[in-house]
């Protein structure tokens, strides 16, 4: 498949396509993201069958 214009992508050369600062943003919203995931998790539900329960999860690369 070729791009619309008259070059192909083996003709391209990758470019960096997060700078730093950019980078470091989206791990910060994502460790924001993991945090209330995992309270949430914790706190527990009553599911329609009326069992409780809780999930206990680990993010790898986000710890």
């Amino acid at each position: 498949m070729r791009y619309p214009c008259g070059r192909n992508a083996d003709e391209l050369e990758p470019k960096d396509q997060m700078t730093k600062r950019l980078w470091d943003g989206y791990r910060r919203v994502m460790r924001g993201y993991r945090a209330k995931l995992k309270r949430l998790l914790a706190k527990g539900w009553t599911d329609s069958y009326g069992e409780k329960s809780t999930w206990q999860t680990s993010f790898g690369w986000l710890e």
